[in-house]
């Protein structure tokens, strides 16, 4: 299966979130200022005391980048960062991983439509297509990759944009990062957005495609892998 090659990783602890982007950690008995890339609450794994895994990077505000947590597993570690699992999803689909992307290629990145801003633009065939990317770390009734973890206004608003898309002949696209190495299925999180199922079910019979990956950090290997390219979408 795909692998993505990371920065050497370093274990940390996790000791408070101190706001959005910024988790207090400990590197060999050090305070840290480490960034997050998750906007989510992560309540389940930013729990003081556990293991964490950064990368080194300087800046003004921070020391570090918090990329993953361990969750009780001897190799594999959730995969918080959001940007690296779209730069996996990336490389992985150029290669080909993914069947449901046959035939396209992704000619863009980040493309603005309308005023609306999405990860990437895809060429399939004659025609294009829009996909949006969403973060589903948390594990919720032991099998199942969430999304998302508090209500979310900006992913209600790609939702209903996407199925405008669709509406005018484009595809249309969402694709779950699964990055929590014990999931077994995508579900999406009624206890965090209440209105989130019944969108993303109104969202597939608009003609929507939702689609989810499941991925892990290999912490001892400094990898990413793609576990399953097809992982099962429940939508209820």
């Amino acid at each position: 299966m795909f692998q993505y090659e990371l920065e050497p990783l370093l274990e940390c602890t996790i000791k408070y979130r101190i706001n959005r982007f910024v988790v207090l950690v400990e590197v060999n008995g050090t305070p840290r200022r480490a960034r997050i890339t998750n906007t989510g609450r992560l309540l389940e794994l930013l729990v003081e005391g556990k293991k964490g895994y950064c990368i080194w990077k300087n800046t003004p505000k921070t020391d570090c980048i918090l990329v993953g947590v361990d969750v009780g597993l001897k190799d594999k570690a959730a995969l918080i960062d959001t940007k690296i699992q779209e730069e996996v999803f990336y490389h992985a689909a150029k290669k080909g991983v993914f069947k449901w992307l046959k035939n396209c290629d992704i000619i863009k990145r980040y493309p603005l439509f309308e005023n609306s801003r999405f990860d990437f633009m895809v060429k399939c065939g004659a025609s294009l297509g829009f996909i949006e990317m969403k973060s589903a770390v948390l594990l919720f009734d032991e099998i199942y990759a969430g999304y998302p973890d508090c209500k979310s206004d900006r992913g209600r608003r790609h939702i209903e944009k996407l199925m405008k898309l669709r509406e005018r002949g484009f595809r249309s696209i969402i694709v779950f990062a699964a990055a929590h190495p014990m999931a077994k299925a995508f579900k999406p999180y009624g206890e965090g957005d209440p209105l989130m199922p019944l969108l993303l079910r109104k969202a597939r019979e608009a003609g929507v495609e939702i689609y989810a990956f499941k991925l892990a950090l290999l912490p001892s290997q400094n990898l990413v892998e793609i576990e399953d390219s097809s992982l099962r979408v429940v939508l209820g």
